[in-house]
């Protein structure tokens, strides 16, 4: 019976931690590794879902203010006034 704290006795498994890019697992990051990422980059299997943008609603006020803000100040500059 293996113990509670062996893993790999438990699931069959060995947990070694890789180093990043690191695509074979040999502990080092070379060629090989290259090689590896060639054989399997593809732009098709790309995921994910393009969103159109949208402004935010505060985005919406602060613009609504500097319009009102703007013209304003054109009402100042022209001189002209609300009867």
């Amino acid at each position: 019976m293996a113990p509670i704290y062996d893993y790999a006795g438990h699931i069959g498994l060995m947990l070694i931690a890789a180093a990043p890019g690191d695509a074979n697992f040999d502990g080092i990051v070379d060629v090989a590794d290259l090689g590896i990422l060639g054989a399997n980059w593809s732009a098709s299997k790309a995921t994910g879902t393009a969103s159109a943008l949208v402004p935010e609603p505060t985005t919406m006020a602060v613009l609504g203010f500097g319009l009102v803000c703007l013209g304003c100040r054109c009402r100042k500059v022209m001189g002209t006034t609300r009867p």
